[in-house]
């Protein structure tokens, strides 16, 4: 009875009054009574009975008669419940069968049944105490009417808000089927004050009258704080609201969710952890729990700064799941962010004694950490972590810690005593591990105790166990290097070297063998042959192909020189300088020439030195050699001019001539040009230099350097008629083969400017400005020269030309009269008889036209012209005069 009135929700009444029935029958089930069907809702049993099919149980109403006289009479029944029908006997099988004598209690909200609880024994009768649970049915009455009442504020219906103009329609629906519909249209347009007062309005039609029921009353106030939340800007009407939800169902994962959401968003991180930790108390499963007590201590943590809260909940987690790794990992961060050692100690000592080997020993570093870092205790540290080693010696980076240790720890006797007795334990099952002791041994009794001897055993000793580690190597290596023992060193790097795989390290091994046997042993021969095993695993190191290079010299060995050279230089080219590449192919060069009698090799050598200095005095100078002793002339005229390049200037001045005409003699007029140029550099008024290399350039046929250099004449000369001819020469060049039309009547133009009675210069002049269309100017210049002539054959040239200008112009008048002039002093001028022709076209007198076309085709020389004219005269016969005889 207590428990009832305790009672917080509907669902918690419902779970009490299951569990009183279940302790006085073998099985018990509930059921919710709604307007048109009954809900199964949950059944306890014992083992036999199936209860997994009764939470989706649904049963019509007025199908079973006992259950609807349990509903109307609101009496406790004993009975059958069988129907005859076999449909609805088959879904009442579900109730752990068909009992002969099944107790119905009707459980009461006022004078409304709410809920049926189903109970029976299965083969067994009911014993008498099942009267027992009577009283108990009729005190859930006040019970769930209490409950019932903490609904009322958030159905009551509220005060509209202010309409902020217009009319207000109200519609009164009736029946909860038509507020229904009116509800989901409300929500269809988001009408949210209206959606909130159907819902309030379907609630308390559902508190009176059983309809809405109360499942759908649950899923109603929670739609109803969400809109309240949500849409209306309302939180505390919501939290109100999903109070009301919870006195149906205090435990609904959906009323608890949509506090803790809105929990969160205010802020309100006090309410949140409180909630929290009445959900973890009404969660059953462990889990679900864990997972609850996870954020409930994160958020005190990090929120509230609670950590005595979050201890509590992360412990409480430790409780449940002892292996939790966050729970473990956070109450760790924890104590030591508060500097709790002794807890954080004992957790990880907790963690160890439970945990598997790996995990055990992770906490053990954790304590061997806390001792160090924070308690000081170095000597206690070095005890765990050599407890760590011997718990599992394979562990990573132990050895480290010990070594890291051992100097706060300052007993360096004990110490190496220890780890000796214990690298003699291992070496049976752990010879890696022994293997790093016996290491660690070697560099105290070397570093610690001074005890050389003692070092070099431990590590020959740790080099036999793990004969791959390359540290133990080197510090045998470095330890037997210091002390000057040849002998043995040379041992140690042999044996590496015969078994080592790895053609860069057995380079390495070799090249240090080289090295001991060419400058501590003075061995040339067997460091030459360590070098060349060297170099075989390693054919591109610069350091061992630099070593044979300096053994190869110092030994005289010129044909293994003068192959290694190449490699040498191909080697150091990307990272060497130049001046070192240049010096090695001098080297290559002199060395085929001076040494093995190979002159083309020693010039391909001193070559590639000059490639990359073209000056270089000792490649020019053994060039030069090579080529006065095999005779070739171009090549040593090409040596001579590098030389040259390389060397004074009054050499320069005194040879480039020279050398100029000596290329142009053998052709090669590029050459010849180039070394003209480099004496124009050197005095760019030296007229000879000029001269000479627009000769080379004008041999090689190339018309536009020579315009630039006839140019750059021009600038030295002051002499008029040398100018004139200069100018010529220019201009002929512009015409033919540039074709520069603007170019060559500049140049005309100068020269009729310095001579205006140069006839040739005039004559071509006023070609130009006929071929470019100047007629007027090309009228005057024709008209200057005919002034100035009196030879009447020239003159008559001078006078048809002038009329073929005016026929050009369409100037048929003085055309006629420049025509008419010029046959007149040469009757055989066929070019004034074809312009005469064209004239009298124009004239329209065609058949003289014809008649003159037909002399000047037997006038002229040239059979272009000719065919030209009777081709005219033809067409003109045919098509103008139509007459085809003559045609």
């Amino acid at each position: 009875m207590l428990a009832l009135e305790e009672a917080r929700d509907r669902e918690q009444i419902f779970d009490l009054l299951l569990r009183a029935v279940r302790s006085k029958a073998r099985f018990a089930a509930l059921f919710s009574v709604h307007a048109d069907h009954f809900r199964g809702r949950r059944a306890l049993s014992d083992e036999g009975f199936d209860c997994s099919r009764i939470d989706a149980l649904r049963i019509s109403r007025n199908s079973v008669p006992a259950f609807e006289a349990a509903v109307v009479s609101r009496a406790p029944s004993v009975g059958e419940i069988a129907t005859g029908e076999p449909f609805v006997d088959g879904l009442l099988e579900a109730c752990g069968g068909l009992s002969r004598t099944t107790l119905l209690l009707p459980v009461s909200i006022g004078n409304r049944t709410v809920a049926l609880l189903v109970a029976h024994g299965g083969d067994a009768a009911l014993t008498p105490s099942v009267t027992e649970l009577f009283p108990l049915v009729a005190a859930s009455n006040p019970a769930l009417t209490r409950v019932l009442a903490a609904r009322s504020s958030s159905a009551a219906a509220r005060p509209p808000r202010a309409a902020s103009e217009g009319y207000e329609v109200v519609v009164s629906v009736d029946g909860p089927a038509g507020k229904r519909a009116a509800l989901a249209a409300d929500r269809a347009r988001e009408a949210w004050p209206e959606v909130a007062a159907g819902i309030r309005e379907l609630i308390r039609d559902g508190m009176d009258t059983g309809d809405p029921d109360e499942d759908e009353q649950l899923e109603l106030l929670i739609e109803l704080g969400h809109v309240e939340a949500k849409q209306l800007g309302e939180p505390e009407r919501a939290f109100e609201t999903w109070r009301s939800a919870q006195s149906i169902d205090a435990s609904d994962p959906r009323v608890l969710d949509a506090f803790e959401e809105l929990f969160v968003q205010q802020g309100r991180w006090l309410d949140c952890v409180e909630l929290l930790e009445k959900r973890v108390a009404l969660t059953e499963g462990k889990r679900p729990r864990i997972a609850m007590l996870l954020n409930l201590a994160a958020m005190a943590h990090e929120r509230l700064d609670d950590d005595e809260r979050a201890v509590e909940a992360y412990e409480r987690v430790l409780q449940l799941d002892p292996a939790d790794p966050v729970a473990s990992r956070e109450l760790e961060a924890i104590y030591a962010a508060r500097q709790a050692w002794e807890p954080l100690a004992a957790l990880l000592l907790e963690r160890a004694s439970r945990a598997n080997d790996a995990s055990a020993v992770t906490a053990l570093e954790s304590i061997a950490g806390i001792y160090e870092d924070r308690t000081g205790d170095a000597r206690a540290a070095f005890l765990v972590w050599l407890a760590v080693f011997r718990r599992e010696p394979t562990r990573a980076h132990l050895v480290d810690q010990l070594d890291r240790l051992a100097p706060a720890a300052d007993a360096w006797d004990e110490l190496i005593a220890e780890c000796q007795a214990l690298a003699g334990e291992l070496e049976a099952a752990h010879p890696e591990s022994a293997a790093a002791l016996w290491h660690l041994v070697g560099r105290w009794s070397r570093d610690r105790t001074g005890n050389h001897e003692a070092a070099a055993v431990a590590l020959e000793r740790a080099l036999r166990l793990a004969p791959t580690d390359v540290d133990t190597w080197y510090e045998l290596v470095e330890l037997l290097r210091a002390e000057g023992r040849w002998a043995q060193l040379i041992a140690v790097l042999s044996e590496r070297a015969a078994t080592e795989q790895d053609f860069g390290r057995r380079s390495e091994l070799y090249a240090e063998l080289g090295d001991i046997y060419e400058n501590r042993l003075a061995q040339p021969a067997d460091a030459v042959a360590s070098y060349q095993c060297a170099l075989a695993d390693e054919p591109e190191s610069p350091q061992v192909l630099v070593a044979l290079h300096r053994c190869y010299l110092a030994t005289e060995a010129w044909p293994a020189l003068a192959e290694l050279l190449p490699q040498l230089v191909d080697v150091l080219a990307a990272t060497a300088p130049a001046t070192v590449i240049v010096d090695l192919h001098v080297e290559l060069g002199s060395t085929f020439a001076e040494h093995l009698g190979r002159p083309e090799d020693a010039i391909r050598a001193y070559r590639a030195a000059l490639a990359l200095d073209p000056r270089h005095p000792a490649a020019l100078q053994g060039l030069e050699r090579i080529y006065q002793s095999t005779g070739q002339a171009e090549a040593l005229l090409d040596a001579t001019e590098t030389a040259v390049d390389g060397g004074s200037r009054e050499d320069q001045l005194a040879r480039y001539r020279d050398l100029a005409s000596a290329w142009h003699d053998h052709a090669r007029y590029d050459r010849a040009a180039a070394c003209w140029q480099k004496l124009i550099a050197l005095d760019p008024r030296d007229l000879a230099a000029h001269q000479g290399r627009a000769r080379a350039l004008r041999a090689g046929q190339q018309w536009a350097p020579l315009v630039v250099e006839l140019h750059a004449q021009l600038k030295l000369l002051t002499d008029p008629a040398e100018r004139i001819a200069l100018l010529l020469e220019l201009a002929s060049v512009f015409e033919s083969p540039l074709h520069d039309v603007d170019g060559a009547t500049a140049a005309y133009r100068e020269v009729v400017k310095l001579d205006p009675q140069h006839a040739v210069a005039a004559s071509t002049l006023a070609g130009l400005y006929e071929t470019a269309g100047r007629a007027q100017q090309a009228l005057e210049l024709l008209q200057r020269l005919l002034d100035a002539t009196t030879a009447p054959r020239a003159r008559a040239e001078l006078l048809q030309r002038i009329g073929h200008v005016h026929l050009g112009l369409r100037d048929a008048v003085n055309a006629r009269l420049g025509f008419v002039q010029a046959i007149a002093l040469d009757l055989e001028n066929a070019r004034a008889r074809e312009g005469m022709a064209r004239v009298l076209v124009q004239q329209g007198e065609l058949v003289a036209a014809g008649e003159e076309l037909v002399r000047a085709a037997r006038l002229s020389t040239a059979p272009g012209d000719r065919l030209r004219c009777l081709l005219d005269a033809a067409w003109l016969y045919r098509h103008r005069l139509d007459d085809a005889v003559r045609a």
